[in-house]
C-alpha cells in the first residue's frame, strides 16, 4: 500500500462503527449486547439474556459485523456476491448467541471491511447455488424465517459458546415454549447436565424433529467436540447432525403427524408400528412373524448412487437397501440395490429397528425418512435415519422407551 493510499486509512473502534453506521441509515437508539448488560451483575445479565428474544424481534433491524468479509473495491460489483460465503466461515457464524439475532431479527445487515450487505441480497444469491454454504446462509436469511427443533439444532451443533449454560439459554430463546415455562430457569447456578436435559425434554415435548438426525457427511472441530457429549440421552441427536430446511428446493421443514408418544424423566416412550432390519443381508423376522428388510453397508462402488440424495441433507449414507432374497426353489440372487432407501447411522451394530409408523415429510413428494433405533439392554437407543417410503398398514404398534 503506497503513502497515498494509506492516509485514507485508520484505525476505528467496535463502538466506532456502530455510531457511524447508524448515522448513515439514520438510526436514532442501538441496543449493544456488551454495552447494555452488565456482565458482572448476575441478576441483570439473567433478565436481559430472557428479553433478548424480544429485543430481537421488535428491533428494524439487526447489524452482524463480519471483518472478515473483505472486497475488492474495483471489481465490487461482481466480488460482493462471490465473497458472501466468507460468512459461513466468520467468527459471528460461530457463536451460539448469534444463531438467535440471525433466526429472530426482522432484518440483517452484514458489515465488513469495507463493504455491506444486506440480508436479502444473500438470499437471492444463495437461492441460485447449491453448496453447503448458500444453504446455510439461505437458511438464515430467507424471510420468514421457519425452523422447527431439527433446523435449530442443525445450526447449534456448528456453533460454540465460552460458556455451557448460555449455549441452553441461546437455544431456549428460541422456543416459546421452553423461555416462557415456568419450571425453565435461566440461572447460572444451576448443574448443566440437568439444565441440558431439561431443555429437551421441554423442546421434544412439542417437537418431535429431534429425532431427525443422521450420521455427518463430514464434521469440523466444532461438531466433533459435541458429539463427546455422553451426559445425554441418545434422541437429542448429539452423536449425528439433524436435517435442516428443505432449502433451497422447498419451504418446507422435516415434520410428522405423530403424537402418540410421552416424556418421562430423560425418555422418549413411543407406540408406533416398527419394521425390524437386519443390516447383514438376510431379512429378520419381526416380532409380527412379519417379513423384515435387508440392508448392507455402502462399499465404495456403491456410494455414488446414493451421495447425492444423502448429502442433500448433509449425511452420509451408510447402508443401501438390499432386494437380495433367497426363497426354497431358487438359488440365492446377487444382491440388487435401491439408492432411494438407505439408512444414515451413527454406530455400527448387525440389527436395527426403523419407527416406520413415525414418518416424516420430505422435499420429494411420497418420500418419507425414518427416526432408526437399536435394543440396548431394556431400552432402545437412537442411532439415525431411514430414507425410504415403507408401508405399515398391516402392522401392530408396539411400546418402546428410548434413552
Amino acid at each position: 500500500m503506497d503513502e497515498h493510499t494509506q492516509q485514507h486509512y485508520h484505525n476505528v473502534t467496535f463502538k466506532d462503527i456502530i455510531q457511524q453506521v447508524c448515522r448513515d441509515f439514520g438510526i436514532n437508539y442501538v441496543w449493544y449486547d456488551q454495552m447494555c448488560i452488565d456482565q458482572n451483575d448476575p441478576e441483570e445479565r439473567r433478565r436481559e439474556i430472557q428479553r433478548m428474544y424480544d429485543i430481537y424481534k421488535n428491533a428494524n433491524c439487526t447489524i452482524a459485523l463480519i471483518p472478515e468479509l473483505c472486497v475488492k473495491q474495483s471489481l465490487y460489483s461482481q466480488n460482493i456476491k462471490s465473497n458472501i460465503g466468507e460468512i459461513m466461515n466468520a467468527a459471528w457464524s460461530k457463536r451460539m448467541w448469534t444463531l438467535e439475532e440471525a433466526l429472530v431479527s426482522n432484518q440483517l445487515l452484514f458489515v465488513g471491511q469495507n463493504s455491506h450487505v444486506w440480508f436479502d441480497t444473500i438470499q437471492e444469491c444463495a437461492s441460485a447455488r447449491h453448496s453447503e454454504s448458500d444453504h446455510f446462509l439461505l437458511s438464515l436469511c430467507k424471510r420468514p424465517v421457519r425452523w422447527n427443533a431439527s433446523t435449530t439444532l442443525w445450526h447449534a451443533h456448528r456453533r460454540t459458546s465460552t460458556r455451557e449454560h448460555d449455549r441452553v439459554f441461546a437455544l431456549a430463546n428460541l422456543f416459546s415454549w421452553i423461555k416462557d415455562d415456568p419450571e425453565f430457569s435461566f440461572s447460572d447456578e444451576q448443574d448443566i447436565t440437568e439444565l441440558k436435559i431439561h431443555f429437551y425434554r421441554l423442546l421434544a415435548k412439542v417437537d418431535l424433529s429431534v429425532l431427525c438426525f443422521g450420521c455427518p457427511e463430514y464434521e469440523d472441530a466444532i461438531e466433533a467436540a459435541q458429539h463427546n457429549d455422553t451426559s445425554l440421552p441418545s434422541w437429542t441427536g448429539v452423536a449425528g447432525r439433524h436435517v435442516p430446511q428443505f432449502l433451497p428446493h422447498s419451504d418446507e421443514l422435516p415434520e410428522t403427524s405423530f403424537k402418540d408418544y410421552s416424556i418421562v424423566s430423560n425418555k422418549i416412550v413411543v407406540n408406533c408400528t416398527c419394521t425390524y432390519i437386519s443390516l447383514q443381508g438376510e431379512p429378520l423376522l419381526d416380532q409380527q412373524n412379519l417379513e423384515g428388510l435387508s440392508f448392507l453397508p455402502v462399499s465404495d462402488q456403491h456410494q455414488d448412487s446414493s451421495k447425492e440424495r444423502s448429502r442433500a441433507y448433509g449425511l452420509k449414507t451408510t447402508h443401501l437397501f438390499s432386494e437380495k432374497v433367497k426363497r426354497p426353489w431358487a438359488p440365492l440372487l446377487e444382491p440388487q440395490y435401491d439408492s432411494m432407501s438407505f439408512l444414515s447411522l451413527t454406530e455400527e451394530c448387525t440389527e436395527c429397528i426403523i419407527l416406520s409408523g413415525i414418518p416424516f415429510n420430505t422435499d420429494v413428494p411420497n418420500y418419507q425418512f425414518y427416526p432408526v433405533v437399536r435394543q440396548d439392554g431394556d431400552h432402545y437407543k437412537s442411532i439415525g435415519l431411514c430414507f425410504a417410503c415403507l408401508d405399515d398398514s398391516d402392522k401392530v404398534a408396539q411400546e418402546l422407551t428410548i434413552e
